[in-house]
């Protein structure tokens, strides 16, 4: 996508046309939702939802919260969800609240940065910094991906002079506090010209503004986006939406092919493995799709919209992004 979506609250419409279906017994068991599961269970369960055929009766979060999910099943719902004060939703501000997650008493710290990309992830990382020893700092801010641009846009089109700003206070942050390991997600700048040059050139800028840190800097791969699928002529296809709609011919909404979901530009320069300097990539998409990308698993809604994952799926891949996260950690000092 070329646009990172803002608060839309899901329409009371959606619960409705949910409770209007009668649901048949469910395929896949929905005991284990939420609870963490080993990347090789989760790749396992991604293959079976693809050849799901009826929503389960049982969801998690369940079908009577579908409407609500922004606030209580998007990003750290214990503070307060797509509100929190912890994501700086607010256009005109640049504000950095520095909120600690994970083990706050670890002297081995993350910094995880970006947009809301970004923050949908954070239910993962704090829990696996809980895990396994590390305080995880969250520096969000809506629609402000970390990569800087010359002509920042909100998603209106509109200026986005606090985006910059932002960007600027989280490069100083990091580079003062040094952590030891910086994890930057988020969408392509709202730029008009988009070019896979251009991009690379905003990526790279980035990790050499944070270069002082000598922090190990870990770009997240694209994730996937219902919204870059022709999304006028396949307006359903956001998860509780086209779940809804389709409850029993769920195939229409899990068979998309990975491929068709992918953000162009940054996906091109991942796949060239242009990535500069010494940073890495974090391949968390391998969190959301085999070959398709179902928008249920396991009885767990997946995205909350047509790109943000949700609370419930964020926590129950935890472990798995903990392995993803090893190889990368390997070597670092305590500081």
């Amino acid at each position: 996508m070329n646009k990172t979506h803002n608060c839309r609250p899901l329409g009371r419409s959606l619960l409705s046309l949910a409770l209007a279906f009668g649901y048949v017994v469910a395929i896949q068991n929905t005991a284990n939702a939420g609870t963490p599961n080993s990347l090789k269970q989760i790749r396992a369960e991604l293959s079976a939802a693809v050849r799901l055929k009826s929503l389960p009766t049982e969801t998690s979060p369940p079908i009577t919260e579908w409407a609500t999910l922004w606030v209580n099943d998007f990003g750290a719902v214990a503070t307060g969800g797509g509100e929190s004060a912890c994501w700086d939703a607010v256009q005109a501000s640049s504000a950095l609240p520095t909120c600690v997650y994970g083990d706050r008493s670890a002297k081995r710290t993350l910094v995880l940065t970006g947009d809301s990309l970004a923050w949908m992830w954070e239910p993962a990382f704090g829990r696996w910094g809980q895990a396994s020893g590390w305080k995880v700092i969250v520096l969000t801010k809506s629609a402000c991906q970390p990569w800087a641009d010359s002509q920042q846009e909100y998603v209106n089109g509109s200026a986005f002079p606090a985006c910059r700003v932002f960007q600027s206070e989280v490069r100083m942050y990091i580079n003062k506090t040094r952590p030891s390991v910086v994890v930057a997600a988020g969408s392509v700048p709202v730029i008009p010209n988009t070019s896979v040059p251009r991009v690379k050139r905003d990526v790279a800028s980035f990790v050499s503004s944070i270069a002082a840190s000598d922090a190990r800097v870990l770009i997240v791969d694209p994730s996937t986006s219902f919204y870059a699928y022709d999304y006028t002529t396949h307006s359903t296809l956001t998860s509780p939406t086209c779940l809804s709609t389709h409850p029993q011919q769920v195939g229409t909404c899990n068979g998309v092919s990975q491929n068709l979901l992918l953000n162009y530009f940054m996906n091109s320069v991942i796949n060239n493995n242009q990535l500069p300097g010494k940073s890495r990539l974090l391949k968390l998409s391998q969190l959301l799709c085999d070959a398709k990308c179902p928008m249920i698993v396991n009885g767990i809604l997946v995205y909350i919209d047509g790109d943000h994952v949700s609370y419930d799926w964020a926590v129950h891949v935890s472990s798995a992004v903990g392995e993803i996260l090893a190889p990368d950690l390997k070597g670092l000092s305590h500081r």
